[in-house]
């Protein structure tokens, strides 16, 4: 019996050693002598976003043997391969990548010693920004550009959208030249074109960064939804009124003259009210918000004698022969904008209707419901806004 247990406990022992040996068998290729060897990985790895382009950063390694470092992605169709001696002295490495499409990419970051042993890897996900993201961010809203004396346009800006950084805008002048302005931030609600030419239609453009972004990327130039407007040039208009007399005829109210001289503008010397004085803009295109009224400049007292006017603005012509049951005909009646009276006291040079907002019609007319005196007159009269047909 004991020898029979000493036969199975030699067995056994010999079992265990060729159990033993294939086991080392198996796992002696990865067995490396001496251990391992692993550089220092790239540490705290980041990036940074642009318009189809990556910046990413680490820490400058700080073991002296790591040498060089190569960058995958695109699945590790594309690398990059950066040298520390560029960096050196430097607490961070910071590399662009870039003219990648606009999607998502895993960047890794592998470094190397001098013998090529390899690190650990570090992977960093980002996304570029371009074309898909721009086209969700809504253009600045243009509320007017109107010149209201000189030759400058005060343009009116609605505050940025998200993200906008700022608005560039290029105009035409009076000779002729196009100016580009310099960028208007987009918490400016204001800009101003220097000898802009009334009725040209403008160009803008915004540029939008995400925050932390590296590039601002504009839009393309989109035009004004509106020319400038200013005052308006007396070519095409024409005006009818009742019987003058003392050869002042009523063309004289729109010779672009506005002056002390009684002959520079339209005089009557009786008393029949109301008179209608008719202008004809000369064309259905033309789009006003501002009409201005001039007595004469120099004579306060006997040529500063209108009282009520009221004025209407359609696209009917107005009968200047209406008479007091003017209000009752269809063309006043159909008026875009009337009913508002202007009351003139004594010595007031002139009187400004505001429309509000840009109305389109072709004929306005002045009703002079009375005079302070007997006679009176217009010395001249000026319209604002623009001719959507004359760009």
């Amino acid at each position: 019996m004991r020898r029979l247990i000493y036969i199975s406990l030699i067995a056994a022992l010999v079992g265990s050693f060729t159990s033993c040996k294939d086991q080392d068998d198996i796992y002696k290729q990865w067995v490396v002598p001496g251990g391992s060897i692993y550089p220092e990985k790239a540490n705290g790895l980041t990036s940074t976003l642009g318009s189809g382009r990556v910046q990413l950063k680490w820490a400058a390694p700080k073991d002296p043997a790591v040498k060089r470092a190569t960058i995958t992605w695109d699945n590790g169709e594309q690398s990059k391969d950066i040298n520390y001696t560029d960096f050196e002295g430097q607490d961070s490495v910071m590399v662009e990548i870039d003219g990648l499409r606009e999607q998502s990419y895993t960047f890794t970051v592998t470094n190397y010693d001098g013998e090529n042993h390899v690190s650990m890897k570090s992977e960093q996900t980002a996304a570029p920004y371009g074309q898909i993201w721009l086209s969700t961010h809504a253009e600045r809203t243009i509320k007017s550009a109107e010149v209201p004396s000189g030759t400058n346009a005060n343009v009116s800006l609605g505050f940025g959208t998200n993200e906008m950084v700022a608005t560039k805008f290029r105009y035409l002048n009076n000779d002729g030249e196009w100016v580009v302005t310099d960028p208007v931030p987009s918490n400016v609600a204001s800009v101003v074109f220097e000898n802009a030419k009334v009725g040209a239609r403008y160009q803008y453009a915004s540029g939008y960064c995400p925050a932390a972004g590296l590039d601002t990327i504009w839009n393309d130039w989109s035009k004004s939804p509106t020319p400038i407007a200013g005052k308006l040039a007396h070519t095409n208009w024409s005006v009818e009124a009742p019987g003058y007399s003392n050869g002042y005829p009523p063309e004289l109210a729109i010779d672009g003259i506005n002056s002390g001289n009684f002959a520079n503008g339209w005089w009557w010397n009786n008393g029949t009210y109301p008179k209608i004085f008719l202008v004809d803009l000369g064309n259905e295109t033309t789009f006003v918000n501002k009409i201005v009224l001039y007595q004469n400049s120099g004579n306060w007292y006997s040529g500063r004698t209108l009282y009520n006017v009221e004025i209407y603005c359609g696209n009917e012509k107005f009968d200047i022969n209406a008479g007091a049951d003017y209000a009752n005909t269809p063309a006043f009646q159909h008026a875009v904008f009337k009913h508002t009276t202007m009351v003139f006291w004594n010595s007031s040079a002139s009187a400004t209707w505001n429309l509000g907002e840009m109305k389109n019609f072709r004929y306005f007319c002045f009703v002079i419901k009375n005079s302070r005196r007997y006679g009176s007159a217009i010395n001249e009269i000026d319209a604002f806004g623009y001719d959507a047909a004359a760009e």
